[in-house]
């Protein structure tokens, strides 16, 4: 008897808090959420806040129809944030978790876990100066069954990111295993280090994690103090050491978003010599010392006693890398980018200079929208 009575308890809370989304026939999302105490219950959807409508203790609210994609959300009951038990599809950004899920259609079929074969994630530290920093690893599906060498991509997350940022929000790990097993794209190796250099790894990893944010001067000043760019070469030595990478610059790719795009673009002019693939997403180009994205007249790269190494010889540094141009040199950003002028200036820099590069423009803005269907674009390039 009192193990019946315990059962209806638990059944009963399990009720009272349940939780659901479904996508409908014309591709609208109904979220439900069942909770009888609570006074006001919105879900936080794709980044808006939408109040839900209650009819005793049920709770619902349906969007618009979607375009295919992912979605993320959360509830907020009675002011409190909270992921939906229901659903186990879950994702963090930085300390945030979130609910997702997928509107099926072309390019949002490869973020889903569909492909036959799947390649592996391995988390692992490596020596950088006197300290060990973390990294994710991809490895392709056949990397285990062979003794193959593959070509590696270096995939650099933006401001606020980490090195989860590209599995965990750009479901980096499944694009590239649909894309893989649709032979769409050759098998790679994808290293993701954490480009923080105030923080060796993400936040379950590193204890001692600053609570600086991107507005403060001190911060600025380490997202582009060139130390990431010159300790590159450790990273590289690292995974050409202890995986098995083909060590040549027509199989070596680096790509970046937003600030990620930034290291991407000095890195490559930097070590000029050994990358042949280029991947620039919302990148920023132009060096700053304060935290400010005024509007640029100009396009410049200072070279004074101030400026780090890496960034005093920008102009000299791309003129040689585009002495032997790049395989691929992309650039890739969403017409309501806040940074969309600054790549404007950019493109137009390289055209006036001759040097060759591809362009794409999507709708949208700085998001992680974009930034999935960049990698898809940039994948299948990859390699050739």
């Amino acid at each position: 008897m009192k193990k019946s009575i315990i059962t209806a308890v638990c059944l009963s809370m399990a009720v009272a808090l349940s939780a659901k989304v479904e996508v409908k026939p014309d591709k609208s999302a109904f979220f439900s959420y069942h909770n009888t105490s609570a006074h006001s219950v919105s879900v936080r959807f794709d980044g808006q806040r939408c109040d839900m409508t209650n009819h005793n203790g049920n709770w619902h609210y349906q969007t618009h129809p979607l375009a295919e994609g992912l979605y993320d959300y959360t509830f907020i009951v009675d002011g409190t944030e909270t992921v939906d038990t229901e659903n186990l599809h879950r994702m963090r950004d930085i300390t945030r978790t979130m609910n997702f899920f997928v509107v099926e259609g072309a390019n949002a079929n490869l973020l889903l876990d569909k492909a036959p074969k799947h390649g592996s994630l391995l988390h692992t530290f490596y020596n950088c100066g006197s300290t060990q920093r973390r990294l994710c690893v991809y490895l392709p599906p056949s990397y285990f069954e062979s003794n193959d060498y593959y070509p590696v991509l270096y995939l650099l997350h933006g401001t606020g990111g980490d090195e989860d940022a590209w599995t965990e929000l750009g479901r980096a790990q499944q694009i590239a295993d649909n894309l893989i097993a649709e032979g769409k794209c050759k098998e790679m190796i994808i290293v993701m280090p954490n480009s923080n250099m105030w923080q060796t790894a993400s936040p379950a990893y590193d204890i001692e994690i600053s609570n600086q944010n991107s507005a403060d001067p001190v911060l600025t000043k380490q997202l582009q103090d060139g130390q990431f760019e010159l300790q590159f070469g450790e990273l590289m030595n690292f995974v050409e050491r202890h995986f098995r990478t083909i060590t040549k610059k027509n199989s070596r790719a680096i790509a970046g978003l937003s600030r990620g795009g930034f290291h991407a673009m000095h890195i490559s002019h930097y070590y000029n010599a050994l990358f042949d693939y280029v991947g620039l997403f919302s990148a920023v180009y132009m060096l700053r010392r304060d935290n400010q994205f005024e509007r640029i007249p100009t396009l410049s790269f200072p070279a004074d006693k101030q400026t780090p190494k890496v960034y005093q010889r920008v102009e000299k540094d791309l003129a040689r890398q585009f002495q032997t141009c790049p395989k691929l040199y992309l650039i890739a950003i969403g017409k309501d980018d806040f940074l969309f002028e600054e790549n404007t200036l950019y493109r137009q820099y390289l055209t006036d200079k001759h040097y060759p590069f591809v362009y794409h423009e999507s709708e949208g803005g700085h998001e992680w929208r974009n930034w999935r269907d960049y990698l898809i674009l940039f994948l299948p390039k990859l390699f050739k």
